[in-house]
């Protein structure tokens, strides 16, 4: 199904003295440890839509009363507590962005699978990286927008690959992090095979590309066949694979920057490549980028 959230950069919102309308909650950034966020977005008079970030300790705590969360909830609870926090979001009617790590197998498996049921997203555990519609959530670079989408089993693999996109001249359309066990035979790529159909559904993304780190045969498969059904041209770096058979239309590479070079030019970009580093861009004594 289509996505239901956009992200937007917060603003101040109406003080409490004023009467809230019946929010939508929106894409949020994840604070401390121990929180859940979420965004509001508030109608407000002739300057339409303000948006303020939420810090909650639980899903009961993020809603002002029950009913549908039309939105992103981002979760970072210690992991004996995240699958309910996540299982109450999805109850809501949210998707997910589960930035815990220690999320048990059996609850990942039972979260993607109930998310599946109800047309939800579960991005992660471990997603601590996402970029939508231009905001960065998590941890995620400041890159130019593009036509390109991201869908990648991990932050670092995730974040690469849009540094190179924005290197290259092309940019990114969205970003979304499945988690590192979602190409397993357990979990069967059930977040990157919708993660996929959600890229298949925007408008703003003309091709994609898959970033895998850690995977199964089964999960690697699943994966491949779901960009290949997507009806958008696609490319796919499965770290470390030296061949695997692919669906027409998606390239399959061993490393990131190749694959990405592929994705940018199905989507009828010209990518310029540099010849060289540039220089003068590190000196002694400073850390630019991990």
């Amino acid at each position: 199904c289509a996505p239901a959230w956009r992200a937007r950069a917060p603003s101040p919102g109406p003080t409490s003295s004023q009467r809230r309308p019946s929010p939508s909650h929106r894409a949020g950034a994840p604070g401390p440890a121990g929180s859940v966020y979420l965004v509001e977005d508030l109608p407000q008079g002739d300057e339409g839509v303000v948006t303020r970030i939420h810090p909650a300790g639980t899903m009961d705590d993020a809603t002002d009363a029950p009913g549908e969360v039309e939105g992103l909830t981002v979760i970072g609870v210690p992991g004996a507590f995240a699958a309910l926090e996540a299982h109450r979001a999805l109850s809501a009617g949210s998707d997910v962005m589960l930035v815990t790590a220690d999320v048990d197998m059996a609850d990942e498996v039972a979260l993607k699978s109930r998310a599946a049921d109800v047309g939800r997203l579960v991005l992660g555990p471990g997603a601590d990286s996402a970029l939508i519609d231009g905001i960065g959530i998590g941890i995620a670079n400041v890159v130019a927008s593009g036509r390109v989408g991201i869908v990648a089993t991990s932050g670092s693999g995730a974040q690469e690959a849009a540094v190179l996109l924005d290197r290259f001249g092309v940019g990114v359309s969205r970003c979304l992090v499945t988690g590192a066990r979602d190409l397993s035979d357990e979990v069967g790529a059930a977040s990157t095979r919708a993660a996929i159909a959600r890229m298949a559904d925007d408008p703003g993304t003309d091709a994609l590309v898959l970033v895998a780190e850690g995977f199964s045969a089964r999960g690697a498969e699943a994966a491949l066949a779901a960009l290949g059904a997507c009806g958008k041209p696609a490319s796919a770096c499965l770290l470390g694979a030296e061949s695997m058979p692919a669906p027409d239309g998606v390239d399959v590479h061993g490393v990131i920057d190749q694959a990405v070079v592929a994705a940018a030019r199905r989507a009828g970009a010209r990518p310029v490549i540099p010849a060289a580093e540039p220089t003068g861009w590190v000196s002694a004594g400073h850390v630019r980028g991990i």
